[in-house]
């Protein structure tokens, strides 16, 4: 019996999915895929973490907002909070504190002075080592989005 048209149709059909394609490729083509699979699930992971990371510290930040301004005494605050610094503005707040118990008491206005430049100081260290830690693995995003396509190109032409 002669194949149709149509069984010809079906036969080629049952050899594309999308795992026949991947066992017939080549080992290059599949390299590249592992690749790209790999570099997706990093990305992926790298979205996700920040996203949860992001709404905590959102929501203790704005809990502790809320606390700094209430009028509570910031000795008081400080009390309840450094225990628990876990996020950058709690940090920042524990980090000025400690800089201002430690000061010398002198009434002149230069060490005044000196003293709210060495806050500001310990607190834009504070900042920048926390906005470090928040920034880790977004390089990483920029790269991948950056190399993607030129991976996926090499990938397809060497499969052509």
């Amino acid at each position: 019996m002669e194949p149709t048209i149509g069984s010809v149709g079906l036969d080629a059909a049952a050899g594309t999915s999308i795992l026949a394609l991947v066992w017939q490729a080549d080992i290059v083509v599949k390299l590249v895929m592992l690749v790209l699979l790999l570099a997706s699930l990093w990305c992926w992971a790298v979205i996700v973490d920040k996203s949860f990371r992001l709404l905590r510290l959102h929501r203790k930040v704005g809990a502790f907002e809320k606390a700094f301004w209430s009028g509570m005494p910031l000795e008081e605050l400080y009390r309840q909070h450094v225990k628990r610094a876990d996020h950058p503005m709690a940090l920042m707040f524990a980090a000025a504190m400690e800089e201002w118990r430690e000061a010398p008491r002198q009434a002149s206005a230069e060490a005044a002075s000196r003293l709210v430049g060495r806050i500001g100081q310990v607190m834009r260290l504070t900042m920048d080592r926390e906005v470090g830690l928040l920034e880790r693995g977004i390089p990483s995003l920029a790269t991948i989005g950056s190399v993607a396509p030129f991976v996926g190109l090499f990938g397809t032409v060497w499969g052509i």
